[in-house]
């Protein structure tokens, strides 16, 4: 839902991470939009975990962003990310209004990582498609909860701001995307966004979004890999050697000796010295962005196997980490993928209004303020999660602005031409009339009511059909299998549900194997948790009833007063060819455990 009417013509982007706060505005005239002013201020190093202090230090700079930029409008587009929020790119039965809702919020239900009460649900409509002669909506869904959404909104107000817009980051990738970037028909390009706490992935295909997700990695993790690794006492200092140095290339020793062309005075010893430091930073990094590489990878495959696209064209890379010495060419060649480095800023032209001479040169930060220039483009349309009060008072604001004017123009124009006494005498027919409509109506609404639920209750009995057909067909053992999974399954940890995916199409086309859905949680002990669903993967790889096993997602989460890790496995069960040939799946199954 956008607040973004004919009238405006400012949109203020405003990005809030951990490590920094940054603000794009944007005037939006006939020739596009043109930059007006952007501001980035970094935050200071501290206990992140402290709430209130965290929340002083956003505060405070926001309020200098303001200052320095002199904004003096209230209304900014911010957006909301982390587990208590869910974005879902799905299929919905083509419905009218709030019906297409509760037809979105039945969905969520069985998608989110998390119950629905007291959240907040927007959508927002891509497409019409057809799905075996029937008309379906290719739709973008998203739920966060209130207690999330409610915090955002008492944080600008504090400083003065009305969020006039909750969008997801995403969403807002992608408008920098679509600004940023020209594709070809067909190509998949993965956004990958690396902020401090958090990376943030965006899987995109013809301007489309097809596949998110949040990882928890970003220039912190990177950070506190140094600072142990190299037993560092002063905070800042990691993040000081991580900019300095960089990745090194190794082709090359050109990048040492720029480095310490300074300490060429002090002697060949001192040199020697700063390359070696240089060189052990660049293997730490190499390291710790190794669990980023995985996680990537991780999710490249998943979105393959449940799009059956070939593979990932390129990579766009964005975020405060983007511009690390050599990093696009370190992902470039171990994820085997072009890297290019965001820059949205190079395609919207300056205002009139831009201060040059007190910026440089924008285009340098803006890989870091990809997140707030797409917010500022986006202009609030599309997905909004900002509370239902602040949308009506939106609402409001607009009538009496734009609306009543018109009506009252409308009726003085009538009164004059026709008279009061006629305007009473229609009112009164009117009246009349739409009683007596009302009258019919109402014997209709509680058809209306069984239709909504039958409409509902076909959603989940099409759920179930679905289910039972990929059960006919995989032919598998079931009483073995899941022997093999109370055999393999970790300690506390447990399977909370064992499903297909909801559309009967959705197999490896490759063998005509259906795809299972293997969803549980395990306790969360520190590094324990993601060692036993290491393990559990391997297990289950081992079974000559399943194939192709991959983790799909996992989430941190509070499950019955315990910490948990929600995880979501996916596996390609065997044909009834492949059932038969249990020498293929021992000797294959064998291998595998060998390599792993």
């Amino acid at each position: 839902m956008s607040y973004f009417s004919g009238s405006k013509k400012v949109a203020v982007g405003l990005d809030i991470e951990n490590d920094a706060v940054r603000m794009v505005k944007l005037r939006y005239t006939r020739e596009g939009p043109k930059l007006v002013a952007f501001g980035v201020v970094e935050l200071p190093p501290g206990d992140k975990d402290s709430g209130g202090t965290q929340r002083s230090r956003i505060s405070s700079a926001i309020e200098k962003i303001l200052a320095q930029e002199k904004i003096k409008g209230k209304e900014v587009i911010s957006a909301i990310s982390g587990p208590s929020v869910h974005i879902q790119v799905a299929r919905l039965p083509s419905l009218p209004g709030e019906k297409l809702r509760e037809a979105a919020k039945w969905m969520m239900k069985e998608k989110a990582p998390f119950d629905l009460e007291e959240t907040t649900l927007d959508y927002s409509m891509l497409d019409k498609t057809t799905d075996n002669g029937t008309q379906k909506l290719e739709t973008i869904v998203a739920v966060a909860k209130n207690e999330l959404v409610r915090e955002k909104v008492d944080l600008l107000k504090g400083v003065g701001l009305n969020s006039v817009a909750l969008n997801v980051i995403p969403l807002a990738l992608l408008n920098s995307f679509k600004v940023d970037s020209r594709w070809k028909k067909d190509e998949v390009i993965a956004l990958v966004d690396i902020e401090a706490s958090t990376t943030y992935l965006a899987i995109v295909k013809n301007a489309r979004l097809e596949f998110s997700r949040e990882i928890a990695f970003g220039g912190d993790t990177i950070t506190e890999g140094l600072k142990q690794r190299l037993d560092l006492s002063d905070p800042g200092s990691g993040k000081k050697m991580r900019q300095t140095y960089g990745i090194l290339d190794e082709d090359s020793d050109k990048e040492t000796e720029q480095i310490s062309y300074k300490a060429t005075e002090k002697g060949k010893a001192e040199i020697q010295e700063e390359k070696e430091k240089a060189f052990k930073v660049s293997e730490i990094l190499k390291i710790e962005l190794g669990k980023l590489v995985s996680e990537l990878r991780l999710s490249f495959n998943s979105y393959q196997a449940q799009s059956l696209e070939d593979s990932i064209g390129r990579i766009l890379l964005s975020g405060s980490l983007a511009q690390l010495k050599n990093l696009d060419g370190f992902l470039a060649a171990t994820l085997k993928v072009p890297v290019e480095i965001a820059n949205p800023l190079a395609r919207i032209p300056l205002d009139s209004q831009f201060e040059k001479r007190k910026y440089q040169n924008p285009q340098s930060l803006s890989p870091s303020l990809n997140i707030a220039t797409g917010l500022a483009l986006g202009k609030g349309e599309t997905i909004n999660l900002s509370p239902a009060k602040e949308k009506s008072a939106r609402l409001a604001r607009r009538t009496r602005t734009i609306l009543l004017p018109s009506l009252y123009l409308t009726a003085l124009l009538l009164l004059l031409a026709s008279g009061y006494s006629f305007l009473n005498q229609k009112a009164a027919v009117y009246e009349q009339e739409f009683q007596s409509k009302e009258a019919m109506i109402a014997p209709l609404q509680p058809k209306l009511d069984k239709v909504e639920a039958l409409m509902r209750d076909l959603i989940g009995w099409d759920h179930r059909h679905s289910s039972i057909i990929q059960l006919n067909l995989s032919s598998i053992p079931w009483v073995q299998v899941l022997a093999q999974f109370s055999k393999a399954i970790p300690e506390k940890a447990w399977l909370r549900e064992l499903s297909f995916p909801t559309s009967p199409t959705d197999t490896d086309q490759r063998s005509n194997s259906p795809i299972l859905i293997i969803r549980g949680s395990v306790e969360w002990e520190k590094q324990v948790a993601q060692l036993s669903l290491i393990e559990f993967v391997s297990q289950l790889e081992k079974s000559p009833y399943l194939n192709d096993v991959y983790s799909q997602s996992t989430a941190r989460n509070t499950r019955h007063g315990h910490e948990v890790i929600d995880f979501v496995i996916n596996a390609r069960l065997p044909n009834r060819k492949e059932i038969a040939s249990s020498t293929h799946h021992s000797d294959e199954r064998a291998e595998r455990s060998a390599n792993l």
